[in-house]
Order: C-alpha cells, then structure tokens, then sequence
C-alpha cells in the first residue's frame, strides 16, 4: 500500500469524483479507527474522519485499482 499512498493528493473539496462502485474499509490509525471509502473508478478514495477525498497519482491508478481488486477476493476468498 505504501507504494501507491507515498504519493497521494488532496482532492479539492469541490472536485469532481464518480461513484461508479467501490470498497469500504476500516483501519487504526494512531489509535483511532478510521472508515475509508475507495472508489472503483478514478483512483481516489475518502477519509469519513477528515472528510478528505485523496488522489492516486494518474500513472498507479490502474495498478492501484488491479490491487483493490485482489486485495478484496482474497480477502473473501478467506473467508470460504
């Protein structure tokens, strides 16, 4: 995850994004659970904590995307 966060953006609040389907997740950041939402189009996500929208860089998101994707059925496929 590293190499596709080290270089994420702010969004402004006012910039567009597309909903197109996507992830919810949760994680613990300095002690504090945060709900995290990852777009399945356009290679950004939001922070329900801050209410930030971060941007992949253009060159990792399909990278970043192909990950989520993986990411999710082997968490599923766990789960069987």
């Amino acid at each position: 995850m590293d190499h596709y966060l080290s270089e994420v953006k702010i969004k402004h609040p006012k910039a567009a994004t597309r909903w197109m389907g996507g992830y919810i997740a949760t994680c613990l950041s300095d002690g504090n659970l945060r709900k995290i939402a990852f777009s399945n189009y356009g290679g950004f996500f939001y922070d329900q904590k801050t209410g930030d929208y971060y941007q992949v860089p253009t060159d990792k998101i399909d990278d970043w995307l192909s990950f989520l994707q993986n990411s999710y059925i082997t968490m599923v496929n766990k789960k069987d």
